[in-house]
């Protein structure tokens, strides 16, 4: 049935989800990228860490000796230094990876529609029913199941190092750090591979369940295509119009005696005959392109042109085509009225004089 949404989504529709925020991110990704910067911090800065905690054992020590009124005290500056020099680079750091990797997963994102405040999130009859929905507890599920295979893999860790363990108190401090880095290595290393298999799967199932959830129908796949296709056509009706109106522009450009130009940006085509237009008479103006096909045509049909950019300026911004000047323009106007009437006072006396000097080699033939 066209109701039902078994088809994929197009492209379209997975960059509109985009638009609102809608995006497959998984969250096991960030905790192993985390837990893998975090274990390179700690293993580069080992070194360091031994220096304080051993700082620490000393001002625990000499505390607890010399005065044990300010043993509380020193001891809680201590470990707060400690604690700071120690977890800080990891916070940051981890910070730092945890953005990089949200736009290595979705790429650069601004979505204010996500952003914006919803009254639906308010609803708690509706989150109620979230809280149980299948959803949720399919999540849940998941997260139980990570939880054990990551228990279990520590277990089985401390199971098979339990022996080195357990007879640890008859070695020295050095051989009892040792042995704890070793522990802790381990440990690392098993939970980190177990989380990128759970990482990876989470990953899967999330991109899964969001082209799920962005699936369409037959019907809306059609309406899409209808906006889509539609738009275009409008486009194209508008281009259509638009070249109408300029073809019809063009054609009327044979009455216009002269046209004015800007030079390159603006065109009008003006006409004056008396006794039909008294005052000159806008034929046809236009702007860039337009007004380059109208010199083109003047050109083509022998219409003077007469550079005036002020007048050009005046009457492109004062009037409409089909209209005549403002007398504010009649000044301007007369004078490229003369500049024509003079071209065409000078073309017509050079042609009788091109006849005459043709005429004795005629007769002399």
């Amino acid at each position: 049935m066209s109701g039902e949404k078994t088809l994929p989504a197009t492209q379209k529709k997975i960059e509109d989800a985009r638009k609102k925020g809608q995006v497959s991110v998984s969250k096991d990704i960030k905790i192993v990228f985390n837990l893998l910067i975090a274990y390179a911090v700690i293993f580069w800065s080992m070194p360091g860490y031994r220096n304080h905690f051993t700082e620490l054992m000393n001002v625990i020590v000499t505390a607890g000796l010399q005065s044990p009124h300010h043993f509380s005290g020193d001891v809680i500056a201590a470990a707060f230094e400690v604690f700071l020099l120690t977890t800080f680079p990891i916070v940051a750091v981890c910070a730092l990876a945890t953005t990089l990797l949200t736009w290595f997963q979705i790429g650069f994102l601004v979505a204010p529609e996500a952003a914006m405040p919803s009254f639906k999130k308010l609803d708690v009859v509706q989150n109620f029913k979230n809280l149980f929905s299948k959803k949720s507890v399919l999540q849940l599920l998941l997260a139980l199941c990570k939880v054990l295979i990551v228990a279990w893999v520590v277990f089985q860790v401390f199971v098979g190092m339990l022996n080195d363990m357990v007879y640890s108190y008859r070695a020295g401090m050095e051989e009892m750090l040792g042995l704890l880095e070793g522990v802790l290595k381990k440990v690392i290393f098993t939970t980190l591979a177990a989380f990128i298999v759970v990482a990876f799967l989470d990953w899967v199932i999330e991109r899964k369940n969001w082209l799920k959830n962005l699936k369409m129908s037959l019907s809306d796949v059609q309406d899409e295509q209808k906006q889509m296709y539609g738009n275009q056509q409008m486009v194209q009706h508008r281009k259509r119009e638009h070249r109408n109106l300029l073809n019809s522009s063009l054609s009327r450009i044979t009455s216009s005696k002269v046209v004015v130009a800007n030079p390159t940006h603006i065109s009008v085509a003006l006409d004056y005959e008396p006794g039909v237009h008294d005052i000159p008479y806008i034929v046809a103006m236009g702007e860039d392109l337009e007004a380059f096909e109208i010199r083109r045509r003047a050109t083509e049909l022998g219409i003077p042109i007469i550079v005036n950019v002020k007048l050009a300026r005046m009457i492109y911004s004062d009037c409409e085509v089909d209209e005549y000047i403002q007398r504010d323009h009649l000044e301007l106007a007369a004078e490229v009225f003369r500049a024509v009437f003079q071209l065409s006072a000078n073309n017509q006396a050079e042609e009788p004089s091109d006849v005459n000097k043709g005429s004795p080699k005629d007769s002399s033939g």
